[in-house]
């Protein structure tokens, strides 16, 4: 990523942007990995967390709307890696209408799955962010973490939290497990910054 100049970024505002709806369209499609997937069970119930995400509405009848859609088969288990992080592979989720659930609430319900190493890592949720230029170094990660410090709910100070797979060309920022994040909130800071990534890898997956 070619980062800006941070100095000359904290003079570009852009366009200003009231509250945290106007920024994202009402579908949209998001990258995501889950922190603290450390074997095929918790994979499993990870699966069953994710899909059980749905809004309840009643009106004459009950009626049940899923929100979220995702591919049950790409959540899968992650390897240990250098940290004992556990992250899964990168997957999309397909949120139906981010004004009505947000990165912040599925943050919040993957938090709470009851998985078998749930003791030793609690699961996260980490928001997954594209370089469509590639090259990442670490000033591209930092560039990236000082942007992060001013949107609520993600973990800005935890060790890790934010971060990047060089030769995959992405980032991950964990959410916070309080639910508070909005993927607008998140759109607008890096529009704000000029970074320009991406929320998906390639046009196919949006």
């Amino acid at each position: 990523m070619r980062t800006p100049n941070l100095v000359a970024a904290g003079l570009v505002l852009g366009l200003a942007i009231s509250g945290t709806a106007a920024a994202a369209e009402k579908g949209v499609k998001i990258t995501v990995t889950i922190r603290g997937a450390v074997s095929e069970s918790d994979a499993v119930v990870l699966r069953k967390t994710l899909g059980g995400i749905k809004e309840i509405k009643r009106i004459t009848v009950i009626t049940v709307i899923t929100v979220i859609t995702v591919k049950a088969a790409s959540i899968k288990a992650g390897k240990k890696g250098r940290f004992r992080h556990y992250f899964s592979p990168p997957f999309v989720i397909a949120i139906a209408d981010i004004n009505t659930t947000d990165v912040g609430a599925i943050a919040a319900k993957v938090s709470k799955a009851v998985t078998p190493s749930r003791k030793e890592i609690t699961p996260s949720l980490n928001l997954v962010l594209f370089d469509p230029d590639g090259g990442i170094v670490e000033q591209d990660v930092v560039a990236l973490r000082t942007a992060m410090f001013e949107v609520n709910g993600v973990e800005q100070m935890a060790a890790g939290a934010i971060g990047a797979v060089l030769k995959e060309d992405r980032y991950w920022v964990r959410l916070e497990a309080a639910g508070g994040a909005a993927l607008a909130d998140v759109q607008s800071v890096l529009k704000k910054h000029r970074l320009e990534l991406k929320l998906v890898k390639s046009p196919e997956t949006q």
